[in-house]
């Protein structure tokens, strides 16, 4: 296996990356719109007693109101709690009172809320999705005033399942019937990481720097094939040196997870140091499917004691990002923490370190097992920060260290950024060699060892960064290591 000396490669055997100090774990971050909910705001009921249909067509203002169409006289109920305006809709313009209609029948059955009562969501409960009952059937609407027009929904809330529609009786003679709100996007909004409290959403390349991407579940062969080539898709191309590590290639599957796009930041750690309290309980950020993959007590002593010892340990040697006050580099990938350190953060975000396997599925696309994330194309320095050339001279300097997200062109199948270059990324693994022979299902290496898997590569990897920016690449570094060019991300 390679081993990198201040990023040059001088032999093989296990990678130690320069040390910078003694050695001392989705859904996508938005609110998704509520459905939409108002489902009895058309035609309910033009005559009756002044019951407007345009009043069915506007969600209530604030999160979690009740929304739902009048049919006729007699207020049927199109489903309790649906969707909710999160900036409120603007409230139909009821119609002018006439006499004559014949009533709506009572036959819809009453949404039920998931808050207790309606009286819970007086504009603050996002939870509250109602499953509306049909609603009752409009009598013929009377002679009379027009129908007033329904307000448009907002968007936001919890997405509901809203009730039938009330069918209504036949158009007042000069009176139009209402216009429905237009309903809002569907789906319960994710909750948002600790992380990223207190930010816009825009700090990383304007979008949020704790987005997290859906990669769907499959099998692909992890590692690499025995062959070299000139152009291989999962063997090693002609010209380059590919550790022995990498083999064999076996099937391995996975459960579908969430990853997130981008590297944690420095911004993003900073919200953990401020809130810092120890170790993680016993079983945090484990993976759900691998048992004994959860913080272990023993680990404990593993990480500073107090946050003013971890700020003094993110100040770890040459090119630092980490400053104890917010700087130029909040949005660069954090660096000089431990294995224990990403695992504990991970925990604490609501996340973990993603297995091997997984990394290296998001990596290499799944079932299309590319060579580089983007394909089968070397890397290069339009979709790779790596080899020192961050700011575009060979010279390895601070400035080489960019923002997250720098190279767009070399993004992943399913949009992750840096999966080649920038930090080495810490993953759940011990770093041990592959079985000879058998298939992986949702596996890690959980034995004890000194040392951990690394993937990607790093903004200071010279020679041989070709090779080591494959997705099939991996090699080790101690638990305890701080390194300058060492970072990681988190799965959910």
């Amino acid at each position: 296996m390679t081993r990198v000396n201040a990023g040059w490669i001088v032999g093989m055997g296990a990678l130690v990356i320069p040390s910078c100090a003694t050695h001392v774990t989705f859904r996508d971050h938005h609110h998704a719109a509520g459905a939409a909910g108002a489902a009895g705001a058309t035609a309910g009921a033009a005559g009756g007693h002044g019951d407007g249909a345009g009043r069915g067509g506007a969600s209530a203002a604030g999160i979690g109101g009740s929304s739902g169409g009048q049919a006729g006289n007699s207020h049927d109920r199109a489903g309790q709690g649906g969707a909710t305006a999160a900036a409120g809709g603007t409230a139909g313009v009821p119609a002018n009172e006439s006499q004559g209609g014949a009533s709506g029948s009572d036959a819809g059955a009453a949404g039920t809320d998931q808050c207790t009562a309606e009286s819970d969501c007086p504009g603050s409960c996002q939870t509250c999705a109602g499953r509306g009952g049909g609603a009752g059937t409009g009598g013929s609407a009377g002679t009379g005033g027009s129908a007033g027009t329904g307000g448009s929904a907002g968007t936001g809330g919890s997405a509901a399942t809203g009730g039938t529609a009330a069918t209504g009786g036949s158009a007042a003679t000069g009176g139009s019937s209402a216009s429905a709100g237009t309903g809002g996007n569907g789906g319960a909004a994710p909750v948002s990481p600790p992380s990223c409290s207190g930010m816009s959403g825009t700090e990383c390349q304007g979008a949020d720097c704790c987005r997290s991407i859906e990669v769907p579940g499959g099998t692909f062969k992890l590692g690499r094939g025995s062959e070299d080539c000139a152009t291989c898709s999962t063997g090693c191309p002609s010209g380059l040196t590919c550790d022995d590590d990498e083999l064999p290639e076996h099937t391995a599957t996975i459960a579908t997870f969430r990853l997130d796009q981008y590297e944690v930041t420095v911004g993003r750690f900073r919200r953990y140091v401020e809130h810092y309290a120890g170790p993680p309980t016993a079983g945090a950020g484990a993976h759900p499917l691998i048992a004994g993959s959860g913080w272990q007590p023993a680990w404990n002593s593993e990480v500073p004691p107090t946050d003013d010892d971890l700020r003094a340990a993110l100040t770890c040697a040459d090119y630092n990002v980490w400053t104890d006050e917010p700087g130029a580099y909040e949005q660069a990938p954090i660096s000089c923490v431990t294995w224990y350190d990403a695992f504990a953060f991970c925990a604490w975000d609501g996340g973990r370190l993603p297995t091997e396997a997984e990394w290296e599925y998001a990596a290499a696309g799944g079932d299309e097992n590319r060579l580089y994330p983007w394909g089968a194309d070397v890397a290069s320095t339009t979709r790779a920060n790596y080899k020192c050339l961050g700011d575009g001279n060979s010279s390895c300097s601070i400035a080489d260290i960019l923002d997250v997200g720098s190279r767009p062109a070399g993004a992943g199948r399913w949009g992750h950024d840096d999966l080649a270059g920038s930090m080495w990324e810490y993953v759940l693994d011990s770093y041990l060699p592959y079985a000879s022979s058998g298939s992986c299902n949702n596996c890690a290496n959980l034995t004890s060892s000194a040392d951990v898997g690394i993937k990607g590569a790093s903004w200071f990897i010279t020679t041989e960064g070709d090779a080591l920016t494959r997705a099939a690449a991996r090699t080790a570094t101690p638990r305890d290591g701080r390194y300058f060019h060492a970072g990681f991300r988190c799965a959910r």
